[in-house]
Parts: structure tokens; sequence; C-alpha cells
């Protein structure tokens, strides 16, 4: 390990240390000003704020380390304290926002309190250190020291980041929709970058890497947050409306030459659903769709999208009249065992409708043939439960 001196990298520390600040603070200002309350942008929100207090903390480490006074001891043990304690909460929120965003629902109580147990014992030696040194302590000289413990704290917030990316690459391999795909790869990648500041700030003690290199992988899981926007859905978290065109225009065109069926489903009774239990009923019956929808075609190169309001559309690649006819029966049994196993007060079901291509011609004969069908099967919904608003 090679020791730098404090005083010659304090500018370098400092400076690196301002410069992921601020593009933090762009990001955390960027997802404010969008008053979202899904729960993985607030996740997401809190890791920022926790990581802003680390990069803040890091810098002012660095500053007062070994300068004289009694004032700046006590300011050195409460900033150091609130480093270690920022540092471990950051990357317990990465994880649990990992977690929703591999799994698409929030850990249960149980599991956080699992998650919370690594937490709750770093804490421990970081608010006793003033005393038993176990993290850190200071010199005769406010010169900040390595404690005996430091590497299992460091360590236990590594551990975290990699746990996340482990848990992306195993939901990875099970998972074949594209944009599921890329989206969990980039969560795996996470760590890369801070595992390499970490290795490189151990070599060489006295530069600051670590955060700085996280916020860099923060900065990626932020723009790639952005950009899927432009094709999904915001609600379900599907394709949307534009980026179902632009598929339809590649598989459908003159160079078009594979086959595929086409899907319209329409959810049954949704506006009784939204006028009986409200809106917020209405969206979890929308968001419940496409789970079930994400579900069954996981293992699948199938094209999910939200054509609009209760809307949705699958698209099965190769596909003709047998796969579509089982696959709209899987859909609908999937639903139903769903209302089986979650006891909703309302039930799921779904009129549903299919077309081919290239019988049924182009991409807008296509989705016209389809709805159709759909509204074929949709009226005799209705004739059969008489008195259900649509």
């Amino acid at each position: 390990m090679v020791t730098l001196n404090v005083a010659d990298t304090l500018l370098f520390n400092l400076g690196i240390d301002c410069f992921s600040l601020a593009v933090i603070l762009v990001v955390f200002l960027s997802c404010r000003s969008r008053n979202t309350s899904s729960n993985s942008e607030m996740l997401f929100v809190r890791a920022l704020r926790m990581l802003m207090c680390v990069l803040v903390t890091d810098g002012v480490m660095w500053a007062i380390d070994g300068l004289p006074g009694l004032f700046v001891r006590i300011a050195a043990y409460a900033v150091n304290i609130a480093y270690f304690a920022c540092q471990i909460l950051t990357t317990v929120l990465w994880f649990r926002y990992s977690w929703y965003r591999v799994y698409r629902k929030q850990m249960t109580a149980r599991q956080k309190r699992i998650l919370y147990i690594p937490m709750a014992l770093v804490l421990l030696c970081d608010l006793s250190s003033p005393v038993t040194g176990l993290l850190f302590y200071l010199d005769a000289q406010n010169v900040y020291h390595r404690g005996a413990l430091i590497m299992v704290s460091s360590g236990t917030a590594m551990a975290y980041i990699c746990a996340a990316s482990v848990l992306a690459l195993a939901k990875r391999k099970k998972t074949v929709l594209k944009a599921d795909r890329r989206e969990l790869l980039l969560i795996s990648s996470y760590a890369v970058a801070p595992l390499v500041g970490s290795i490189v700030q151990s070599l060489m003690y006295g530069c600051s890497l670590i955060w700085p290199c996280t916020a860099f992988s923060t900065l990626l899981i932020y723009i790639d947050m952005r950009n899927r926007e432009i094709s999904q859905d915001a609600l379900t978290g599907l394709n949307n409306r534009g980026n179902l065109d632009r598929y339809l225009n590649a598989h459908c065109g003159e160079d078009a030459k594979e086959p595929l069926a086409l899907m319209m489903l329409d959810v049954n009774s949704f506006k009784s659903i939204n006028d009986e239990f409200g809106h917020v009923a209405g969206d979890e019956a929308l968001i419940r769709t496409a789970d079930v929808l994400r579900k069954i075609f996981q293992s699948t190169s199938a094209f999910l999208a939200r054509y609009g309001g209760d809307e949705f559309i699958v698209i099965l690649p190769n596909a003709g009249e047998t796969q579509a006819v089982a696959q709209i029966r899987a859909i609908k049994e999937g639903l139903r065992a769903d209302y089986e196993t979650m006891r909703r007060p309302f039930e799921l079901s779904v009129s549903a409708g299919y077309a081919l291509y290239p019988a049924a011609g182009g991409a807008e004969a296509l989705l016209r043939a389809a709805d159709e069908n759909m509204y074929r099967e949709k009226r005799a919904f209705h004739a059969e439960n008489r008195g259900t608003a649509v």
C-alpha cells in the first residue's frame, strides 16, 4: 500500500468530492422537480440524499484533518461519525432501490429486518468509535487514522452494493424481454466503478475515490431512467405507444419477413373499478395487469406495451393463431390466479382479440383487425354482465 501525504492530495480530494456533489445535486434537483410518487423514484431520491451527505462529510473530513484545536477535534469526530453512518445508509438504500427494480415490489418487513442487521452493527461500531476506536480514531494532532474494524465497515457497505448486483444478474438470466434485460444489466454493473475506486483507494491511502466512483455509477442509472421514459409507460413500466409504433414499423414494413401475432387486451369494467374504488385502485389494476403480463411472458421474446387507457398490446414474433389463442387463455388464467392470491376487492379480467401478420396487412391494418376482434369479445362480455358500467 502506498501512503500519500494528505497535504499533497487535499486539493484533489476536495475537487473531486465537490465535482461529484455538484453532479449528484443536479440529478437530485431534477428528480425532485418531477414530483413523482413512484416507490422506485422515492427510494432513488433517498439514496441520492444520503450520497450527497457522504460526499459533503468526506470533503469536510479531508479539509479539517490534522488542524489543531479542541473545537476541530470535536467537529472531526462528529463529521467522521456522520460519514460512516451516511456511507452504510447510502448502500442500504441502493439495495432497496435495486430490489424494487428487480422484483417490482417492496421488501417485506421481515426482509427489511434482516437487511438492517449488518447496518445496525456498523452503526454501533461507528457511534462507539470516539471511545473504542473501532472504525477510526484521532491522534494528539487531530490526524485521522483507520480503526481495527474499518475494513469490516467498508466491506459491509460494498457487500450491499455487490448483493444488489448479484440479484440483478440472477434475475437477468431468467428474463428474455430486452428492455428488462438492459435495465438489469445496468443495475448489476453499478458495483463496478465503486469496486475499482475502493481498490485504488486501498492501495493509495490518502486518495478519495470510492464515493466519486459511486456518484459516477449513480449518474449512469439516472441517465438510463430518463432514457427509459422515452420508450416506457410511466405507470406500468411497459413499452409506450411511441415505442409500439416504432416496433410495428420495423417488423411490419416492406422488408419484414417474419410472421407475428398481435393481441389487444382491454381490462373489463375498468370504469366501474375507478368509480367504486377510486383512481388509486384503477392505477393498481393497470399495474397488476402489466405485472401478470410480465410474469407470463418473462421467458419469451414477446413485446409488451400499454396501448392507452386500459388497453394493452402483446406481440409474439414468429407466432400464429395457435400460439395467440393459447397465450390469451394463459393471460386470463393468470389474472384469475393473481386475484385468488392477492384477494383484492375487485377481480381483473380482460377482453382480447388478435390478428396475424402478414395475413392482416401492415401495421395499421393489424391493429385495426385486433381491435375489432377484441371489441367483439367486449360486447359479448357486457351482454353477459348487463348493468355493469363500461
